[in-house]
């Protein structure tokens, strides 16, 4: 299975990271994660970091994508990885939304709608796991609104859960803000 190197949606379009993002994608880093691990400000390092990313996007490993809108202006990025084919399940991540160059409120949530609904039902897993700093309260209550369960929680983090079940159960809330993938 191979898939195109953009998926396409109602507002906005998700496509695979290329070597010459690497400059938006440190910059975003820098700017805007602040509730993310740590980056390092080297474009070169970034450059490399894509260039070894590629091969686990060619062994079907990881997808990493840069979130466009309809005029193809970059966004922010959203990421799975960790994927696990034998027990169907996957890692989220990465997930930055430049809300200074968005003028759509839904774009964070049509992001993972279009996210979910690729590894879940154009891919096949069943589970996905993700982690968030607990004081990025934003996240958090985004993520409690979409039904993802708590599993576990540390002094830094909370470990998340969402499943193909419960994406199933809320599409349809979803279905306004974004065209599946056909």
């Amino acid at each position: 299975m191979t898939i195109n190197s953009i998926i396409n949606s109602k507002n906005i379009d998700l496509r695979l990271v290329e070597i010459d993002d690497a400059d938006f994608i440190v910059n975003l880093r820098l700017k805007k994660g602040r509730f993310l691990s740590k980056t390092d400000a080297d474009i070169k390092k970034q450059v490399e970091w894509i260039r070894q990313y590629k091969k686990r996007e060619q062994k079907k490993e990881e997808y990493y994508f840069i979130i466009e809108n309809k005029k193809k202006i970059r966004l922010g990025t959203i990421r799975i990885y960790d994927i696990d084919y034998r027990n169907k399940s996957f890692t989220f991540g990465s997930f930055i939304v430049d809300r200074d160059n968005c003028h759509n409120k839904f774009v964070a949530l049509e992001s993972i709608a279009i996210i979910f609904d690729f590894a879940f039902n154009y891919i096949g897993l069943e589970n996905c796991f993700f982690d968030c700093r607990i004081e990025n309260e934003k996240a958090n209550n985004f993520y409690k609104k979409l039904k993802a369960e708590i599993i576990k929680k540390d002094e830094i983090d909370y470990f998340y859960q969402y499943s193909k079940k419960t994406f199933l159960e809320n599409i349809s809330s979803y279905k306004s803000i974004y065209d599946p993938i056909s």
